[in-house]
């Protein structure tokens, strides 16, 4: 019963707790407001930081997509007979065992 003793209802009828809601309400709407605005307003924040500070060119990035990773088709091919090769043993092999 600590929440009882508390919270007092008739407090509130007499009027004690609006001003504090109300304060509470304020203080949350401007919050609001305020990140709004600052959504709002970061395309032209970050276009004149961009001026101070350009993007530097990514050290790391592809330079052609020829140079990719993937092996060709005939590496590809080979893998894929090979693997079907080994599945076919255990296949086999485990036809066997029955």
């Amino acid at each position: 019963m600590i929440l009882a003793a508390v919270f007092d209802a008739s407090r509130m009828v007499k009027g004690e707790g609006i001003a504090i809601a109300g304060t509470g309400l304020l203080i949350v709407f401007a919050a609001l407001v305020l990140i709004t605005l600052f959504i709002a307003a970061l395309p032209r924040i970050l276009e004149a930081v961009a001026k101070v500070l350009p993007e530097v060119p990514d050290r790391h990035a592809a330079a052609d997509a020829s140079e990719s990773l993937l092996p060709d088709d005939a590496v590809l091919a080979a893998i894929g007979f090979v693997l079907h090769h080994e599945l076919q043993k255990q296949v086999e092999s485990a036809g066997n065992k029955n």
